[in-house]
């Protein structure tokens, strides 16, 4: 199985019942000095994250981050081309920083799903 066939069934196993997954994408979530890669998709109602384990298929965790818990969104082009920063500001002070690319290897709907996941970030919140 490619990374681009986990990437609904990992997104699908956290939608709640009536839910349906909008924009799945492949980025990573940045830390200080690291990146951890996963998939992440939308509802009506939240930020569903699957991440990955190292360079592995293994799922190591998922998250459901309801739009209630988000403050904030900021959007920005990268220093990179064709690259996205998006952060997500919580309630709570943290923040979840994302680098999304347009063009990903193995994602055929990758520049597609991310225009459409952009653009409900920025009416959503």
């Amino acid at each position: 199985m490619t990374f681009c066939e986990q990437m609904i069934p990992a997104l699908s196993a956290l939608l709640e019942p009536g839910e349906t997954l909008q924009a799945p994408v492949y980025g990573g979530i940045l830390h200080r000095r690291s990146c951890t890669y996963g998939y992440f998709g939308l509802t009506d109602q939240a930020l569903l994250v699957a991440l990955l384990q190292g360079s592995s298929k293994a799922i190591a965790g998922n998250s459901r981050v309801p739009f209630a818990q988000i403050r904030a969104v900021r959007v920005r082009r990268s220093l990179v081309p064709f690259q996205y920063i998006v952060t997500f500001y919580l309630q709570d002070e943290e923040e979840i920083r994302m680098r999304i690319s347009r063009k990903v290897y193995g994602f055929a709907e990758q520049a597609e799903n991310l225009e459409c996941f952009l653009a409900t970030i920025q009416t959503i919140l």
